[in-house]
C-alpha cells in the first residue's frame, strides 16, 4: 500500500513538472502564468524530496521510467501534452534525477534546459554541452560515461560464439574464469583441459572475445578489468610453464579470429597480471607488421576523434594516448616507425619528382597543348595548382586554364568529363572559400552541366552544388541576375522532384541550399518583394530556395502588422509548398501576439488538410475574436469532407460570438446529426448572454427548419412548448416568432416534399418536353420546372398578362426553392422572370441576390476583412469593444440612410453596397458623390459637433454597420487609445468627407464675407426663448443666412452639447440711431480648431435672413 501511494505521489509530481515545462513554452517569458507554475511545479518538486529523497524520470530503451517503474502505456496516454520523456532524447541522455537540497536556481535551470528547443540546442552543441554549461551536470545521466560494467555483462558476442561452437566449449569452463563457477568437478576437469595448449587455447580465446567485442559494441577505451579477472583466474589453474604455451597458442587464434577493432581494444590492455602479460607479449611477437600498422593508425584516429569530442582530462582519450606510446616502444613499434620513416622519403622524394611533371604539364597546357589533359596526374593536382597560381596573382593564366578545361569536359564524353569535374569541383570549392567570384563564373558552364545531369549523389555532386549555392547568392549581389536565376531553377527543379533525380541527389542539393542560405539576403528579397509585390521573378528568387526560406517567411509573416505585407506573404507561401503545413503547425504551439496567430491560421486554411483539425480547434476560445473568426475559416476550408463533423465540434467548442457563425455555415449540411447539435444550442440557451441570445437562438431556429422531418418539427415543437416557463423568461418575443415561423417552413417543405414525389412520375415523362401547347397572346408554355402549386399560380398569372403579380409570386417561389437547396430550379427560375418581363431589373437582381446569399449562408466572412485596416491596429480588448458596440442594419433600395438637418452622430461603416450623398435644389434632387463598401459615411458629424448637411440613402441593398457617439465617450477612460487610432483611420476618408462642404458650398444662396476678430456677446437661450449664460466669442464670417465665430469651450463633452441651441449674438457696433445690432439663430455645428487650447468654431444659422442691404450696413459698420 505505501508504495502504491508513493508510485501515485511520483505521477503527480511528474504532472506537475511537465505542466511547468507546457507552460514555459505556449507563454511569452514575462507571462503570469509561467511565475504560477514554476512556483507550484518547484512546491511539488520538494514537497516530493522531503518525503521520499529522490525524484526520477528515465528511458529504458524507449519506455518511460519513473521514480524506476516503467511507465504503463496506458498512464503515459492519460497525460495530456506529456513531452519530458521526448526532450531527454533530444538532450542525449536518458536520466534525470531530483535529490534533497535542490533550490530555486537550479529548479530554473533545469526548466530552462526542458523548454529550450532544437534550434536552441543545436548551437549549445548539444544537449549534454548545454546541460554542462548550466551546472546540471549532476543531476543528468552522462552519455560519455565509461559504462564498462554494462559492456562487461555481454561476455558473447558473435565471434566468441562462433569460437564455442567450433571448439565445443562448454560453458562451465567460462563461467569459471569469470569467477561464476566454484564447483570443485568443473574446475578440476578445466585444469586439465588448460594444461593441454590444444585443448586450452580455444576456451581461453573464447573467453577473451566476449568480453572484447562488448567493448567494442560500447566503443569504450578502457582498462578491462574482466579481462584481468579471467587472465588472472587462468594462472592461477596452470603452472607458469603451461600458461607460456597456452597463451602463445591463444594468440594465434585471436588473431586469426578477432574483428580488427577488437584486436586494438585487446592490444591497448595493460598487464596487470603475469599471465595477461605473456598474452600481451605473444600478441606483439606473432602480429603481422600491417596489421600492427592498421592498429597504429586506428589508435591515431580515435585520439583525434576524442579531442574534438571530449575534454582533455578525459580518461578515454589519456588511455589510448598512453596505449599508442606503449605500443611503438615495443620491437614491433620500432620496426613499424622504421617502416614508416623510409616510406614518408620515398614519398617526399617521388612528392617532387611529380611536382616537376605536373609543373611541365600546367606549362605545355598554357602554351597550347591540350593533351595534357588526358593525364589524371594533372587532374588530381591541378586544384593546388590554381591556387598557387591564385596566391601569386597569375589571374590571366588561370584563365586560359579554365577555358581550356571547360572546353575539355563540354566537348567529352563520359569518362573525359568524370575525370574533368574531379578537378573542377575541387577547383570550385576553393574559389568559394576564396570568394573569387570572376574566376568561378567561368566555369559555370561545366559546373552547372554536371548539375544538370549527373546522378551520382557523392561529394564532387556536393562541391559543385555548394559552389554553384554561392554564385547565385553573389549574382544577385552583383545585379547579374540571369546566372543566379538559372541555378536556382535548377535547384528548384531537382529538389521539387520536377526534374527526376535519385534521393541521394535531392538530398545534396537540400543541404546545399539549406547550409548556404543567407538571411540577411532573404530579408533585402522580402523587402524588394513587399515594395514591388507583382514582380513574379522577385517572388521566385524568395519561394524557391527551400523550406528555411519558408521558415523564414513564416517567421516574417507572425511579424506582420501591415495587411498588404501580409497577404503578399501568404501569397508567397502559397506557392505550392509541401512540407509548409507542417510548419504552420510547429510554430502555432509558439507564443506570440494575436495577429501572429490569425496570419498562421489564415495560411494554414489555404494550405492544409483535414489531418491538422486537431490542432485548430483550441483557437477557437483564443482570447482575440479575431484570432477565433480564422481558426474558424480555417477550419471551414481544410475540413472538406469531414466539414459537418469539424463543425459540430466547433459548435461545442466555440464562444457564443462565433458560435452564430458556425450555425450559419452548419445550413447547408442540415441532417439528423446537425439538428442534435443544434438542439444542445437550444437547450443552453440561459448560458448566453442577454445581448447575443436572442441572435444566435433565431438563427438556430431557422437552421433547424432545414433539417429532415420529423425531427426538425419536434425540435421546434419541444422549443415552443418552453414558451412562459420560467427558464425560458430571458428570450425575447423576436425568438418565439422565429421559431413559429421554422416550423411553419418545416410544415411547407414537407408538404411541397410530397407534392413533389407524387408529380415525380409526371414529370419523367414528360422531361424530354421542353416547350406546350401556344397560349394566350402567343407565348409558349414551359415546361415543369418545379412540380409545386406555386409554379402553376405564376403560370395562369402569365397567361392573363398579370406580370406585376407573377413577378411577386415567382420571387417568393425563387426563396422557397434556394432554402431547400435545389439551386439549379433556382436559376431556371431566375430565366424564367428574365423572360417574363425583362425590363424588371430590380426583380432581376434581388432574384440573384436571393439565389447567391441562400449559395454562400455557410461562411460569412461580415465586414472583419472589409475594416482590417482598423481592426489590425487595436489591441484585443479593444477589438472586442469596438466590434461588439456595433450595431449591424440593412438598407433597401432608395431607402434614406441619414437626412439633412439631423443631429444623430454616427458612423456609418458601408461593408456592401452603395450609397448616394445628394441635397436638394428647389424641387431637383441634386446628387454629390456616391460611396461603395470599404467607406464611411458621417466622419465630420462624428469627430465634430454638427447638424447633417446633406442626406444619404441607399442604391440597392446596402450592408451597413453603425458606431454611435454614445460608445465611443464609454471607452475614454477604459480604452483611451482607441478613439485617436479610430481617428487617424478616419483621416484616409477626408476626401470622401469633403463631399458635405463641397455640396454645401454648391447649394449656398448666400456668399460668406469674413470679418475682422471682432468680440461678441454670446447669450445662449432656453426653450422659452429667454436668455441665460453670456460669453465672449470672436468673429469669423457672415453672411445673409448665418455666420460663424471662435469661443473658447473647457470641455469636449460641452461642445456637443451646444449643437441645436438657440442663441443670441450682439455684435460690438451700433446702427447711426443707437440701436445695437443683434441676431438671433441656432448653432448647426461645433468643430474643435486648436483642441490642445480649446478653441472651436461655432456655426450659426439665422432665424431670419438678413436682406441685402442690411447686410452692406453691417459690413460696412464692422
Amino acid at each position: 500500500m505505501t508504495e502504491a501511494i508513493r508510485q501515485q505521489e511520483c505521477l503527480n509530481t511528474l504532472k506537475t513538472f511537465n505542466n511547468t515545462v507546457v507552460t514555459i513554452r505556449l507563454y511569452p517569458p514575462n507571462a503570469p502564468q509561467i511565475a504560477n507554475a514554476v512556483e507550484r511545479g518547484y512546491k511539488s518538486v520538494k514537497q516530493f524530496l522531503r518525503q521520499y529523497g529522490a525524484f526520477t524520470i528515465a528511458l529504458r530503451g524507449n519506455e518511460p521510467e519513473l521514480c524506476g517503474e516503467v511507465l504503463d502505456p496506458q498512464v503515459v496516454q492519460s497525460i495530456s501534452n506529456l513531452i519530458v520523456f521526448r526532450h531527454l532524447n533530444l538532450l542525449q541522455t536518458d536520466r534525470l534525477s531530483i535529490t534533497a537540497g535542490l533550490d530555486r536556481t537550479g529548479f530554473k535551470r533545469i526548466l530552462e534546459i526542458f523548454s529550450a528547443k532544437v534550434d536552441q540546442i543545436k548551437q549549445e552543441d548539444g544537449g549534454w554541452a548545454y546541460i554542462t554549461r548550466l551546472g546540471l551536470n549532476k543531476y543528468f545521466a552522462d552519455p560519455n560515461a565509461e559504462k564498462s560494467e554494462e559492456a562487461e555483462e555481454k561476455t558473447d558476442g558473435p565471434a566468441a560464439i562462433a569460437e564455442i561452437e567450433r571448439h565445443e566449449v562448454r560453458r562451465e569452463y567460462l563461467d569459471v574464469l569469470h569467477g561464476r563457477e566454484n564447483r570443485f568437478a568443473v574446475i578440476s576437469e578445466l585444469k586439465s583441459v588448460l594444461a593441454i595448449p590444444a585443448t586450452g587455447a580455444p576456451i581461453l580465446a573464447a573467453a577473451v572475445l566476449g568480453v572484447l567485442e562488448g567493448m567494442v559494441q560500447k566503443k569504450l577505451f578502457v582498462v578491462s578489468q574482466p579481462f584481468q579477472l579471467i587472465m588472472e583466474n587462468c594462472g592461477k589453474l596452470i603452472d607458469a610453464g603451461q600458461a607460456r604455451e597456452l597463451v602463445a597458442e591463444t594468440a594465434t587464434i585471436l588473431l586469426k579470429t578477432a574483428e580488427q577493432p577488437a584486436i586494438v581494444l585487446l592490444m591497448c590492455q595493460y598487464s596487470q597480471g603475469e599471465t595477461a602479460s605473456m598474452l600481451l607479449r605473444a600478441l606483439e611477437q606473432q602480429i603481422p607488421l600491417e596489421l600492427f600498422g592498421s592498429v597504429i593508425r586506428d589508435l591515431r584516429q580515435a585520439a583525434t576523434q576524442l579531442r574534438v569530442t571530449q575534454t582533455r582530462d578525459s580518461k578515454q582519450l589519456q588511455f589510448v594516448i598512453d596505449a599508442t606510446d606503449r605500443l611503438l616502444v615495443t620491437p614491433r613499434g620500432k620496426q613499424f616507425l622504421g617502416q614508416e620513416k623510409a616510406k614518408s622519403i620515398i614519398e617526399a622524394g617521388e612528392k617532387a619528382r611529380r611536382s616537376r611533371r605536373v609543373e611541365a604539364g600546367i606549362k605545355s597546357l598554357l602554351q597550347g597543348n591540350d593533351e595534357v589533359l588526358q593525364s589524371e596526374e594533372i587532374h588530381t593536382h591541378l586544384p593546388f595548382v590554381v591556387r598557387k597560381m591564385e596566391a601569386e596573382e597569375m589571374d590571366r593564366e588561370i584563365k586560359v586554364i579554365f577555358s581550356k578545361l571547360s572546353g575539355y569536359y563540354l566537348d567529352g564524353d563520359g569518362p573525359t568529363r568524370d575525370r574533368a569535374m574531379k578537378s573542377l569541383a575541387q577547383v570550385a570549392e576553393n574559389l568559394t572559400e576564396g570568394k573569387r567570384y570572376d574566376l568561378l563564373k567561368m566555369i559555370f558552364e561545366p559546373l552547372f552541366h554536371w548539375l544538370k545531369t549527373s546522378e551520382n549523389g557523392d561529394i564532387i555532386y556536393e562541391k559543385v552544388s555548394l559552389a554553384l549555392h554561392w554564385l547565385m547568392a553573389e549574382s544577385w549581389k552583383r545585379q547579374e541576375f540571369q546566372v543566379g536565376d538559372e541555378i536556382l531553377s535548377m535547384f528548384y527543379q531537382i529538389r521539387s522532384g520536377a526534374l527526376r533525380r535519385p534521393g541521394p541527389v535531392r538530398a545534396i542539393i537540400g543541404r546545399a541550399q539549406d547550409k548556404g542560405l543567407d538571411r540577411t539576403l532573404m530579408r533585402q528579397l522580402l523587402d524588394q518583394c513587399l515594395e514591388s509585390p507583382n514582380d513574379e521573378v522577385l517572388s521566385r528568387r524568395l519561394i524557391l530556395q527551400g523550406p528555411i526560406a519558408t521558415r523564414f517567411l513564416v517567421d516574417s509573416l507572425v511579424r506582420a502588422d501591415e495587411t498588404n505585407d501580409r497577404l503578399k506573404i501568404i501569397d508567397l507561401l502559397t506557392y505550392g509548398e509541401q512540407f509548409l503545413p507542417a510548419i504552420l503547425a510547429e510554430k502555432l504551439a509558439e507564443p506570440m501576439p494575436w495577429y501572429g496567430k490569425r496570419n498562421l491560421l489564415k495560411l494554414l486554411g489555404e494550405t492544409g488538410s483535414a489531418d491538422y483539425l486537431e490542432m485548430v480547434y483550441p483557437f477557437l476560445q483564443h482570447d482575440d475574436l479575431r484570432v477565433q473568426r480564422e481558426a474558424f475559416i480555417c477550419l471551414y476550408k481544410m475540413s472538406g469532407e469531414k466539414r459537418r463533423d469539424a463543425l459540430l465540434r466547433a459548435l461545442n467548442e466555440s464562444g457564443e460570438t462565433m458560435k452564430l457563425q458556425v450555425v450559419r455555415a452548419l445550413v447547408p449540411l442540415g441532417d439528423s446529426e446537425v439538428a442534435e447539435g443544434l438542439r444542445q444550442v437550444l437547450d443552453e440557451h440561459r448560458f448566453y448572454s442577454d445581448d447575443f441570445r436572442d441572435t444566435l437562438l433565431s438563427s438556430v431556429c431557422l437552421a433547424i427548419a432545414r433539417c429532415p422531418y420529423p425531427q426538425a418539427e419536434r425540435i421546434l415543437q419541444g422549443f415552443l412548448d418552453q414558451k412562459g416557463d420560467r427558464a425560458t423568461r430571458k428570450i425575447g418575443a423576436k425568438v418565439w416568432k422565429t421559431a413559429e415561423e421554422a416550423l411553419n417552413q418545416v410544415y411547407e417543405a414537407q408538404q411541397d416534399e410530397r407534392q413533389l414525389k407524387a408529380k415525380a412520375g409526371q414529370l419523367r415523362k414528360k422531361s424530354l418536353l421542353t416547350k406546350g401547347i401556344p397560349v394566350k397572346g402567343g407565348e409558349p408554355e414551359r415546361r415543369n420546372i418545379t412540380g409545386l402549386t406555386e409554379e402553376k399560380t405564376i403560370r395562369e398569372l402569365v397567361a392573363n398578362d398579370d406580370k406585376d403579380l407573377a413577378r411577386a409570386h415567382l420571387l417568393e417561389l425563387i426563396t422557397k426553392v434556394s432554402r431547400l437547396r435545389r439551386f439549379t430550379q433556382a436559376e431556371q427560375l431566375r430565366e424564367w422572370l428574365i423572360e417574363i418581363d425583362s425590363s424588371a431589373l430590380t426583380d432581376i437582381i434581388r432574384a440573384a441576390e436571393i439565389i447567391e446569399e441562400e449559395k454562400h449562408s455557410a461562411v460569412d466572412k461580415g465586414h472583419l476583412e472589409i475594416w482590417s485596416g482598423l481592426f489590425d491596429v487595436l489591441t484585443t480588448e479593444e477589438f472586442s469593444a469596438f466590434y461588439h458596440a456595433l450595431q449591424h442594419k440593412q438598407f433597401s433600395d432608395e431607402e434614406v440612410i441619414i437626412k439633412k438637418g439631423a443631429t444623430q452622430n454616427a458612423l456609418f461603416f458601408i461593408n456592401t453596397g452603395k450609397v448616394k450623398l445628394f441635397f436638394r435644389d428647389k424641387d431637383r434632387e441634386m446628387l454629390a458623390a456616391t460611396l461603395q463598401g470599404g467607406q464611411i459615411l458621417g466622419i465630420g458629424s462624428f469627430f465634430d459637433a454638427s447638424v447633417w448637411t446633406i442626406s444619404a440613402a441607399a442604391l440597392g441593398q446596402v450592408d451597413v454597420s453603425i458606431l454611435k457617439f454614445e460608445n465611443m465617450q464609454e471607452w475614454s477612460e477604459s480604452y483611451p487609445a482607441l478613439e485617436s487610432k479610430l481617428h487617424d483611420f478616419c483621416l484616409k476618408f477626408e476626401s470622401v468627407d469633403k463631399v458635405f462642404s463641397k455640396a454645401e458650398n454648391d447649394r449656398r444662396r448666400y456668399p460668406r464675407y469674413p470679418t475682422p476678430p471682432l468680440r461678441l456677446a454670446v447669450t445662449l437661450l432656453n426653450s422659452a426663448g429667454q436668455g441665460g449664460v453670456t460669453t465672449k466669442a470672436d468673429l469669423a464670417d457672415l453672411s445673409r443666412g448665418g455666420g460663424s465665430f471662435f469661443m473658447r469651450i473647457s470641455k469636449r463633452e460641452n461642445a456637443r452639447l451646444l449643437l441645436g441651441r438657440s442663441l443670441k449674438i450682439a455684435l460690438p457696433v451700433e446702427e447711426p440711431d443707437g440701436r445695437a445690432i443683434s441676431f438671433s439663430g441656432v448653432i448647426v455645428a461645433v468643430r474643435a480648431q486648436h483642441a490642445m487650447e480649446y478653441e472651436y468654431s461655432v456655426h450659426v444659422e439665422f432665424d431670419t435672413v438678413l436682406d441685402s442691404s442690411q447686410m452692406q450696413k453691417i459690413m460696412r459698420l464692422l
